[in-house]
């Protein structure tokens, strides 16, 4: 029996900035706690020992210039982008999630606009929405992060979905050649992978997340209930729950999540719930779903 294809969908990754600090104005959670400004390193050791544990598979956005620095020239980087590529190529598909998930790069000018990369996309056409997707994974190319997709920060290109798709498309073949692609803008709960742009030998798939992102809440609560957060995404007797509702509407299940989320501001509350997930599938639907890439996905 084929088995389904069930993946991990985290966005906002980058080496020790911590991007939601960075775009968030407010710099203190809800219940009274300053946001931290990085993400530790032991931190990406604990994420990586889990992936290998549980055989964790999907998909990791990676934001090149995070809130408009770029901490990738600095010595720090290095044991991050050690186990990035140790650890995690060949179980995670890559991407940028455009350049900075803040403010606007003016890429002909070096500067950075008073508009955020949001409501800017909205407003483009075809060619200028291709340059700055081509800038964005050119930068991670040259940080040796070969890269199969392309993610949207919030609701990136949504108004001009179709110039957005043909720029992905274009920006990808550009840089990497030809081959098949995928981008990620939304979440549907029956979501499949399915084509949107078929040419001269390359193909774009639209992936949407199916299950949303409810470690989130771990950032302002770190004392949230594991368990209880868990069973949003699966039981601990594998009947209910996100999952297996994805299942049942014949889609593969997503489950989107942020580093942030999974950090929860330094308590790791996030990162836990999803060990107790990820425990819960393997005790339930081993003989039903796979941990897949997106690029495994095609």
């Amino acid at each position: 029996m084929n088995k389904i294809p069930i993946s991990l969908n985290i966005d906002d990754f980058c080496p020790i900035v911590h991007v939601y600090y960075e775009h968030s104005d407010i710099k203190i959670t809800k219940d009274g706690r300053e946001l931290l400004p990085e993400v530790p390193l032991s931190f990406m050791e604990k994420f990586c020992a889990l992936v290998e544990k549980y055989g964790v598979k999907g998909k990791l956005s990676v934001v090149p210039l995070p809130g408009c620095k770029n901490p990738y020239g600095e010595e720090r980087v290095k044991p991050w982008m050690n186990l990035f590529h140790e650890k995690l190529e060949g179980k995670f598909s890559f991407c940028p999630e455009m350049i900075t998930h803040h403010l606007t790069y003016d890429i002909d000018k070096d500067v950075y606009l008073d508009i955020d990369e949001e409501t800017w996309s909205n407003m483009q056409n075809e060619k200028s929405l291709a340059n700055y997707i081509q800038y964005a994974l050119t930068l991670l190319k040259e940080r040796g992060v070969k890269c199969t997709g392309v993610t949207s920060p919030w609701h990136f290109g949504s108004k001009v979905k179709e110039a957005y798709e043909n720029a992905i498309f274009d920006a990808l073949v550009k840089v990497y050649g030809n081959g098949d692609y995928w981008y990620f803008l939304e979440t549907e709960p029956s979501g499949k992978p399915r084509t949107v742009i078929e040419k001269d030998g390359s193909r774009l798939f639209a992936i949407s997340a199916t299950i949303r992102d409810y470690l989130w809440q771990t950032i302002d609560n770190p004392k949230t209930d594991i368990k209880e957060v868990a069973d949003f995404y699966i039981t601990e007797d594998g009947k209910n729950g996100a999952v297996l509702d994805t299942i049942n509407l014949g889609g593969h299940p997503v489950m989107l999540t942020h580093w942030q989320s999974l950090f929860s501001n330094g308590s790791e509350t996030g990162l836990e719930i999803l060990e107790e997930v990820l425990i819960r599938i393997k005790n339930n639907l081993s003989d039903k779903v796979e941990f897949m890439s997106y690029d495994e996905k095609l």
